[in-house]
């Protein structure tokens, strides 16, 4: 029998790789035993280090920078506490009231589920898409709420409680012109002077204005004439304008009138340049915080970053005319989504959600001392509505006596590649007078139509107007009260038809005009008129 010799150096390797290979791994989490911590009082317990040993914070109150979707709204102290998110993983969190998320722009009204629990504070998560993110170093609240879910502020914005009436102040302007004209045959000159003064008084919200016109001619006859006198002020919160004295009643609704009376309606100089005029609303949808482009015949117009979850631009410049805005939405990971959204415009369109109103109580006047007055009463309103739609509509009606009263209701489109459309119809009860005699009340209607329409790719311009009184017996306040003049010379239009078309060409523009009213008498009058425009070197001419 043989034996084999195992030597020691031999043995005491084999016995290293067993236990090696013995050995099982573990892992072990830092740990601080708080028993480190002196801790002279009795009965006070050792401090709960926990917290820390899985990467949370110490929870309390933090004096903190707090913005919303990367914009600063207001620096205060927040309250903090530390709560698991859905991964299990422990942050510190904001106490945040629902008053408070209010005050920065949130639509709490549109979330009927955001309430305040027995400390105060409201459960963020409500809001979908909603994330707050707490920078402990430096003290910075980041707030990411969906776009959609905030009041935005247009840009150009100025709250109310910012704005300044002035200061007190007298205003003067005017101008001069005079001619001299010399008749060689005769031998005789004739010199004529023609002056315009526009004076004005600011006393804190009131504001005095006038516009009157002096004639002189060389037969030694002077001439004062007043065009309008009126003092004014704002109605801030009806965005609008108080005017007592003689002015214009608005024209996008009814024929414009001259008065002597109060007015009340809004003023569009009250809203930021964003909000003036008519834009539609751009509404999407962004996978992850993105950059929002918009572009309109090759230009870029509107930039914009939103976070997550959808999003709506309302502040968009009026640009005029159409032209397709074209929307790019770049994602954090660079893909892009891109969409159409159809614009063009005719005067009546209002932006969504804006009202435009006017309220008049006054006296008709007129230049010529022989045209009949009388006491009216007029309301207009015309309202944005989603899609490109405004609806409007107005009653105008004599006070004194029952010789007029009409009602008028219409609607604006936008067709986007189509162009813009607004259609009315106005139906009038009248009473006109022929002679001595004043007729029974005649009841008529009149429909109006008006178009507009920009071709890009030719440069071309095209807006029709066109207005066809359906019967015989519709009449305008105007019309009306024609007939009651000393001198009445009232020819009663049955249609009219305005164009308006303009065209781009290598050197400048052509613009063309046509003008044409046919009446019942089987008469008409026809106006056109053609124009050219260009500049060069700064120098408009045409």
């Amino acid at each position: 029998m043989q034996f084999s010799r195992v030597e020691p150096r031999s043995q005491l390797a084999l016995s290293f790789l067993f236990i090696c290979c013995s050995i099982k791994p573990a892992l072990a989490h830092d740990h601080f035993n708080p028993l480190s911590l002196e801790n002279d009082e009795p009965g006070v317990e050792n401090v709960d280090l926990s917290v820390f040993e899985k990467g949370g914070q110490a929870e309390g109150t933090y004096n903190v920078d707090i913005y919303i979707n990367n914009t600063s709204v207001e620096t205060k102290n927040i309250a903090f506490k530390n709560k698991k998110s859905a991964d299990n993983k422990l942050s510190l969190q904001p106490c945040l009231s629902v008053e408070q998320l209010k005050q920065w722009g949130v639509k709490t009204e549109n979330f009927p589920e955001l309430k305040n629990d027995p400390n105060g504070c409201t459960d963020l998560s409500l809001l979908a898409g909603a994330v707050a993110k707490f920078n402990v170093i430096g003290n910075r609240l980041d707030l990411a709420i969906p776009q959609i879910a905030l009041i935005a502020d247009p840009r150009e914005f100025v709250p109310t409680s910012e704005w300044d009436e002035g200061i007190n102040a007298f205003l003067l302007n005017y101008s001069f012109t005079g001619s001299q004209d010399h008749d060689i045959d005769e031998n005789r000159t004739e010199n004529s002077e023609y002056a315009n003064l526009r004076p004005g008084i600011n006393i804190g919200a009131w504001r005095f204005r006038n516009y009157s016109t002096w004639n002189h001619d060389s037969d030694g006859q002077n001439s004062w004439d007043s065009a309008y006198t009126y003092v004014s002020r704002d109605i801030e919160f009806l965005k609008g304008q108080l005017i007592a004295g003689e002015n214009n009643t608005p024209a996008d609704v009814f024929d414009s009138i001259s008065f002597k009376g109060v007015q009340i309606s809004s003023d569009d100089d009250m809203l930021p340049d964003s909000m003036k005029g008519f834009a539609p609303v751009i509404r999407g949808v962004a996978k992850s915080s993105a950059q929002v482009t918009v572009e309109q015949n090759g230009y870029t117009i509107y930039k914009t970053n939103v976070p997550a979850d959808p999003f709506a631009i309302n502040d968009l410049y009026p640009t005029g005319g159409s032209g397709d805005l074209y929307v790019t939405i770049k994602e954090s990971d660079g893909s892009e989504q891109h969409f159409i959204v159809p614009y063009a415009s005719v005067p009546v369109l209002q932006r969504e959600g804006h009202l435009k109103y006017d309220l008049t109580v006054g006296r008709t006047r007129s230049s010529d001392t022989h045209s009949a007055q009388q006491n009216f009463t007029e309301l207009t309103a015309l309202y944005g509505l989603a899609g490109g739609i405004t609806a409007y509509g107005g009653i105008e009606s004599t006070l004194s006596n029952d010789i007029y009263h009409a009602a008028l209701i219409g609607t604006g489109l936008n067709l986007g590649d189509l162009g813009a459309l607004s259609l009315d119809v106005t139906n009038s009860w009248s009473k006109i007078k022929a002679g001595d005699v004043v007729s029974d009340t005649l009841t008529g209607q009149s429909w109006r139509i008006r178009y507009s329409k920009d071709i890009q790719s030719t440069g071309t311009n095209f807006t029709v107007a066109g207005y066809r009184y359906s019967t015989k017996d519709y009449y305008a306040l105007e019309d009306v009260l024609d007939t009651y003049s000393d001198n009445s010379h009232y020819d009663h239009v049955r249609n009219r038809t305005d164009l308006s078309l303009s065209q781009d060409i290598i050197y400048g523009s052509i613009s063309l005009t046509l003008y044409n009213e046919d009446y019942w008498n089987d008469t008409h009058t026809t106006s056109l008129g053609i124009g050219y425009n260009n500049t060069w070197h700064n120098v408009s001419y045409g």
